[in-house]
């Protein structure tokens, strides 16, 4: 874009906008999420103007993009919003300000090249040692593949941590931890144990499973007797945790309550597609998951199943809200944010572990909350 002065930008609306981002007052007065919006109808209403854009200015409207739309979402943040400004002064920010710049000194002081332990003999990048086929199907060769890398890096850590142990008396990890990071737990991959044998099926059996699926797309009454249901099946666990002996005084009932074994948070009972959706996302050793993918519409039924909120926010990015009053691990209602696969609507294992660890790390959800109906 060819340089031109406040003065020269004449009726040119792109270099007028240009010329209000560079001045402070205009910035102030416009606000800078409307200045950008602005300038994005300009180009987006002009193809020329478009073709004025290089690639390096258009990375830097993009960066602003981004910053104009954080500022917009927070500004709706009342009461707290009207605040910000004191809180980001530099009195009420400058304690913190100064021990963050310590402790970075610090720790660039202690990775200089001279006093800085050999980490290269350790661990060598793109060795075959490092290798993490995490998106792949559980197996021995890929577990212990898993496993491997895993030592790998846990060796390089305890060097480090010795080394800065050795002139801070902290590991580097205490020394982020100090500025209101929260710390994750680390899980490792466990050895391999081979899933449990499943005899097959006799033909009679996958006859009866094919009609009961016919005739629960047919709205058969609950009701009705059916040979397909078995509902006696699931009761049984039900009638044993009831008090055996007869209950004509309702205050011996009331007493035998508090004895009744109940799990401590709440297990969905999920039907089979649902129930396949999270069994990708929660692997375990006797439910390893299988390789390829599931799509993304089936992951939308299974978090809609289990009493979340669904919402499309813009490009890719959906939100998931739990129900308020859900009875869940962590008290949390936040809602979470999760991408929808492009350009092909189907998610991998190695995108289904991810947010199946979030999914833990927020909500509390594991493979022991879900079981098949």
């Amino acid at each position: 874009m060819r340089a031109m002065t406040k003065q020269s930008a004449g009726n040119d609306p792109l270099l007028q906008l240009f010329a209000m981002l560079w001045d402070a007052d205009k910035v102030f007065l416009a606000q800078l999420p409307n200045l950008v919006d602005e300038l994005q109808r300009c180009v987006d209403r002009d193809p020329g103007q478009k073709g004025r854009m290089s690639s390096y200015v258009a990375g830097y409207l993009s960066d602003l993009s981004l910053i104009g739309q954080i500022i917009g979402q927070v500004k709706t943040c009342f009461p707290w919003a009207a605040g910000l400004d004191m809180d980001m002064s530099p009195e009420k920010r400058g304690p913190s300000f100064a021990k963050a710049s310590e402790d970075a000194a610090t720790v660039y002081q202690f990775f200089r090249e001279d006093i800085t332990p050999n980490l290269a003999r350790i661990v060598v990048p793109f060795s075959k040692h490092l290798k993490y086929p995490i998106e792949k199907a559980n197996s021995v060769t890929n577990v212990n593949a898993c496993r491997q890398a895993e030592a790998q890096l846990d060796r390089l850590w305890e060097v480090v941590d010795a080394h800065f142990r050795k002139h801070t008396d902290k590991t580097l990890h205490e020394i982020f931890l100090s500025h209101d990071m929260k710390a994750r737990e680390i899980h490792r991959t466990p050895e391999w144990t081979p899933p449990p044998r499943v005899s097959q099926p006799n033909d009679k059996g996958k006859e009866n499973e094919a009609l009961g699926d016919s005739f629960s797309r047919l709205n058969v009454e609950p009701d009705k007797p059916s040979s397909f249901k078995g509902p006696e099946v699931f009761r049984a666990p039900k009638i044993k945790t009831r008090d055996p002996c007869p209950l004509p005084d309702s205050s011996n009932a009331t007493r035998a309550l508090p004895n009744v074994l109940t799990p401590p948070f709440p297990v969905f009972t999920l039907p089979r597609r649902a129930y396949k959706v999270f069994a990708f996302l929660f692997p375990t050793s006797s439910n390893p998951s299988p390789g390829g993918g599931h799509a993304w519409t089936d992951f939308l039924h299974a978090m809609t199943s289990i009493g979340f909120a669904a919402e499309k926010l813009y490009g890719s990015v959906w939100q998931f809200t739990p129900l308020d009053g859900l009875d869940w691990e962590n008290t949390n209602t936040r809602g979470i944010h999760i991408h929808e696969p492009h350009p092909t609507p189907k998610m991998g294992l190695g995108s289904a572990r991810r947010v199946g660890r979030r999914l833990e790390r927020r909500y509390g959800l594991s493979a022991e909350r879900f079981a098949l109906a």
